[in-house]
């Protein structure tokens, strides 16, 4: 069991240890064991990057104004949002290793109206002389 533990803990050496005795009394493949188990992991990962990229989707954020120190963006976010409340605000760590603060702006999805195009449909006397 410890030779498990060590697997779980460090990776998995294949050179080492390819087998290891189970508790019940059989011999487990620990090295097939161990590959699936981390090809399962790596995909969960994924689908979670995939699923947080589609849910991220949306109008994009604009640049306001840049602060060197964060309380002063974060006055400015406040005030934005005192001033309207149908945005979104938020600060963002940016510049040289994360020294400047950034707020960012952008319309709420939830408030923006959708604008269906009601034009007049051609026809096929659409222009013709009567």
């Amino acid at each position: 069991m410890t030779e498990y533990l060590m697997i779980l803990g460090r990776g998995f050496d294949s050179h080492r240890l390819h087998q290891a005795n189970d508790p019940a009394g059989g011999i487990v493949d620990i090295e097939g064991w161990a590959n699936q188990h981390f090809k399962e992991v790596k995909m969960a990962r994924k689908r979670k990057q995939n699923e947080e990229i589609e849910e991220d989707k949306g109008k994009p954020w604009k640049n306001i104004a840049q602060f060197n120190n964060f309380c002063d963006a974060d006055k400015k976010r406040i005030k934005l949002l005192s001033e309207n409340d149908k945005i979104q605000v938020k600060v963002k760590r940016a510049g040289d290793c994360g020294l400047k603060f950034v707020v960012k702006l952008r319309k709420n999805p939830l408030f923006e109206e959708k604008n269906e195009k009601k034009g007049k449909k051609k026809g096929k006397n659409k222009g013709a002389r009567q």
